[in-house]
C-alpha cells in the first residue's frame, strides 16, 4: 500500500498540483492590478511555446491550459494601444508583424504593424524608431522611403537603441542615395547607333575616323547622398551597439577585424 501511495503521490498528485499551481501563478499575474505586470503576461500568453520556467512542469501543458486567455490578452494589449500607450503600440506592431510565426491568435498584417510602430514612434518609443526605419527601408507595410528610413534609424541610434545603432551602422557600408530629379545630357555614339532613334539629335559621317557619328540626348538621374560610404562610421555605430550586448554587432566587428 505504501508503494502504491508513493507512486500515486509522485506520478499523479504532485505533477497535477505543480501544474495547477503554475496555472494559478500565471493567472494571478495576468489579473494583477499592476498594468506593467499584466501587459507583460498578456504578451507571454500570446507567445507560441512560451517557456514559463516552473520547476517540474511541462511548458506545453501550461500553454494548453491557458489557451482560453489568448483572446483577452490580445484585447488588453489592443485596448492599451488605442488608448495611446507607446509600449503597447510598439508591442501590437510586433504582434502584427510576426503574426502566427511567433504568436497565437494573431494573423500577420504588415500594414497594421507599420501603423502601430508609427503610432509608437510618434509617442517617442525608442525601439519603434528602429522598427519603423527598417519598415521604410525594406517596404514593410509602407512604401520604400529611404529619407524616412535614415531619419528613424538615426533617431533610434542617437537615442541609444542597440538594434537601431547596428542597422544605422549598416547604412554606411554601401551608402544611401535618393533620386531628386534628372537632367538631359548630349552624347555621341560612334559606329552603329544602339540608342532610341527618337532621341537622336543629328548624325553625320566623320571621314577622319571613317565612321558614322550619332549625336543623341539622354536623361540622367540626379541623386542626393544621405549617407556616405564610410567604414569607420559603420564600425563606430556597431561598437556602440556591441557595447550594449548586441551579438549581431559583435559579429560584424569580428568579421571586420579578422
Amino acid at each position: 500500500m505504501c508503494y502504491i501511495g508513493y507512486n500515486y503521490y509522485n506520478n499523479t498528485y504532485l505533477p497535477e498540483k505543480k501544474l495547477n499551481d503554475a496555472i494559478s501563478g500565471v493567472k494571478s499575474k495576468f489579473n494583477s492590478d499592476n498594468d506593467s505586470l499584466k501587459a507583460e503576461y498578456a504578451f507571454y500568453l500570446l507567445e507560441k511555446n512560451h517557456k514559463w520556467d516552473y520547476d517540474g512542469v511541462n511548458d506545453a501543458d501550461i500553454n494548453l491550459k491557458l489557451k482560453e486567455y489568448q483572446d483577452s490578452s490580445f484585447q488588453y494589449i489592443e485596448a492599451k494601444a488605442f488608448a495611446g500607450e507607446p509600449e503597447m503600440q510598439y508591442l501590437l506592431g510586433n504582434l502584427y508583424y510576426w503574426g502566427d510565426k511567433r504568436y497565437n491568435f494573431v494573423n500577420s498584417d504588415e500594414v497594421k504593424a507599420a501603423y502601430w510602430w508609427n503610432e509608437a514612434a510618434k509617442n517617442g518609443h525608442i525601439k519603434a524608431y528602429n522598427s519603423l526605419g527598417i519598415a521604410y527601408k525594406e517596404g514593410i507595410g509602407v512604401g520604400v522611403d529611404l529619407v524616412k528610413a535614415v531619419e528613424y534609424l538615426k533617431k533610434g541610434a542617437d537615442a541609444g537603441d542597440d538594434k537601431a545603432q547596428m542597422n544605422y551602422g549598416d547604412l554606411f557600408l554601401e551608402g544611401v542615395k535618393v533620386k531628386v530629379g534628372s537632367h538631359k545630357e548630349t552624347r555621341k555614339d560612334v559606329g552603329y547607333y544602339r540608342g532610341s532613334h527618337s532621341r537622336k539629335i543629328r548624325e553625320y559621317f566623320d571621314f577622319t575616323i571613317n565612321e558614322r557619328v550619332t549625336i543623341y540626348e539622354v536623361d540622367v538621374d540626379d541623386y542626393e547622398e544621405l549617407i556616405p560610404v564610410d567604414l569607420e562610421q559603420a564600425k563606430n555605430w556597431w561598437q556602440k551597439s556591441a557595447e550594449q550586448g548586441n551579438q549581431q554587432a559583435k559579429d560584424k566587428l569580428q568579421k571586420i577585424y579578422q
